[in-house]
């Protein structure tokens, strides 16, 4: 069969426009969900912002602790069927298939924060653009930590309490002489050299934390901060100051010097 050159150009555009649409079928289809990882101790993880914001939430599933390194350190315990509730929603198909879409290229906002979840092998980012795409399994998730992040835990720790506790504050690389006790009943002294400054009390979620941060294994600085505080628990000290805010590096370590300076006012 002859085919003009006009019939050439028509079929032609007719199968471009059918790949095209083919391709653009294939573009919208769903991705695969992530491979299935295992509910077990997991972290979430707020980062970003002008102020360069750093706040962490932890949760062990086998002891069903969660503990919140933030600006108000809290620690308690959460219910099997909490727990249950949040292991069903990691662990199924829809919430490992929203968590392997791309991220879109939609602008940012100036002031973006990155929220990240780290389970064993499975990490997912949520930012919070300007224009964000729905993420509704995401969103059921950060509802069902949301109590947690404001330190209201369901149930209280068992009885413990924390060795002494001594936080040194440190200027220009050398002790300043101010020192803050914490006490394994919640008790807080300030003290300089030679007379006590203030006492304070921590609430029941803060003795809680330093409970249960007092009981993990000192973490080392990567980096020494010339201002901030030397920790010691029990007959441990830390191997280098850490800064005067919570941030990625031994957020443990800085979320004791914030139960201290909380306290005291130091």
């Amino acid at each position: 069969m002859m085919i003009t050159r006009r019939g050439f150009h028509r079929r032609a555009g007719l199968l471009i426009a059918a790949l095209g649409t083919t391709t653009a079928g294939c573009a919208l289809l769903p991705p695969e969900p992530l491979p299935l990882t295992r509910f077990g101790a997991f972290t979430m993880t707020v980062t970003g912002g002008v102020a360069g914001v750093f706040r962490q939430l932890q949760v062990t599933p086998s002891d069903r602790i969660g503990l919140v390194l933030t600006e108000r350190p809290a620690a308690g315990r959460i219910s099997t069927e909490t727990l249950n509730r949040i292991g069903t929603l990691l662990e199924s198909e829809a919430f490992r298939r929203e968590a392997a879409r791309p991220r879109p290229d939609d602008m940012r906002c100036a002031d973006t924060f990155v929220v990240t979840l780290r389970m064993g092998a499975l990490t997912v980012s949520r930012e919070d653009p300007c224009a964000p795409t729905p993420a509704p399994e995401w969103d059921k998730l950060t509802a069902l930590l949301q109590p947690f992040w404001e330190g209201r835990f369901e149930e209280p720790l068992p009885a413990a309490s924390a060795p002494p506790i001594l936080v040194q504050e440190i200027a220009s690389g050398r002790p300043t002489g101010r020192r803050a006790e914490l006490g394994p009943d919640g008790q807080a002294t300030l003290r300089s050299p030679d007379r006590v400054l203030r006492t304070g009390r921590l609430e029941v979620s803060q003795l809680a934390a330093l409970t249960v941060l007092a009981a993990r294994p000192l973490c080392r600085p990567a980096r020494e901060f010339d201002d901030g505080f030397l920790i010691s628990i029990g007959d441990q000290q830390a191997a280098a100051p850490v800064g005067n805010r919570i941030g990625p590096d031994c957020p443990e370590l800085g979320a004791i010097a914030q139960l201290a300076r909380t306290a005291v006012h130091l």
